[in-house]
């Protein structure tokens, strides 16, 4: 869905990466498309906590104990939207 509208953007500003992807054709079912999407943003979340983790510490006092707090937490999300995925795609038909 978010992959396919950046694509577009893309070629529509004359951009041509090579790139056909059409996500969704590699899932049986919506909602474990949907699913996939949420993990995607979580990674992109947990990527971006991440990056700004060192800066941050001298910055904001309690970011030091926040920042592995919600790690742990979108790690456990991103594990649940995953058996979610499996679940969806493998088990129920």
């Amino acid at each position: 869905m978010y992959v396919n509208y950046w694509i577009e953007l893309l070629k529509s500003e004359g951009v041509n990466m090579g790139l056909d992807i059409n996500l969704k054709s590699y899932f049986k079912k919506d909602i474990s498309y949907v699913l996939f999407n949420v993990l995607l943003v979580i990674f992109g979340i947990s990527v971006i906590l991440r990056l700004f983790y060192g800066p941050f510490c001298g910055i904001i006092p309690y970011w030091i104990e926040l920042v592995p707090k919600l790690e742990v937490f979108l790690g456990g999300i991103s594990v649940l939207l995953i058996l979610g995925v499996l679940i969806t795609e493998y088990i129920l038909k």
